[in-house]
């Protein structure tokens, strides 16, 4: 933002910084919440959404990291939620996965069990748990980036990641028998 230094507080009750902030973070926030959910649509109503609340919070960041990093963070958050919902399992993701078995990647059969373990998996995380698991798979963050951004140890994170291992682990088993 050229008329503020990156030291500067940012006040989100001010609709020109809003509008900075989302002219410079809307298509990347998109494109996150877009990994998540695989549908453009939705990810732009996440997106939207999570500018709505910003600007309605009338919040002072300390800098455009902290406020990128806030945005980062509510469009992942609001995208999990999304992908929890009982509206979500009941649209139909196939395509995504018969994309895949069209490249010869996987078969549609093999693409829908991976699937289904991974919705099972899910539903048996917290929303920290399951967080940290979209962040190692989806996005594919290490697991020190993952302790970066989410505020806990490295050892939280690694803690974690073994027991939502564990989970798919199991939850594979059941879909596999």
């Amino acid at each position: 933002m050229s008329s503020q230094s990156a030291d500067q507080p940012l006040n989100c009750s001010d609709k020109k910084v809003i509008h900075k902030v989302y002219e410079k973070m809307a298509a990347p926030a998109s494109w996150k919440a877009y990994t998540i959910v695989r549908r453009k649509d939705i990810a732009n109503e996440i997106v939207q959404e999570v500018f709505i609340r910003l600007w309605q919070s009338g919040g002072i960041f300390p800098n455009e990291k902290a406020i990128y990093a806030w945005i980062y963070k509510a469009c992942h958050r609001a995208a999990i939620d999304h992908v929890r919902s009982a509206t979500f399992r009941r649209e139909s993701y196939v395509d995504s996965y018969a994309d895949e078995a069209k490249d010869g990647a996987k078969t549609q059969e093999d693409s829908l069990l991976d699937r289904e373990a991974i919705i099972a998996c899910t539903k048996n995380l917290s929303a920290e748990e399951a967080e940290i698991f979209v962040y190692a798979e989806v996005d594919k963050l290490t697991q020190v980036e993952i302790a970066e951004l989410t505020g806990k140890s490295r050892r939280t994170i690694q803690r974690i990641s073994a027991k939502i291992e564990e989970t798919f682990k199991q939850a594979r088993k059941q879909h596999d028998n």
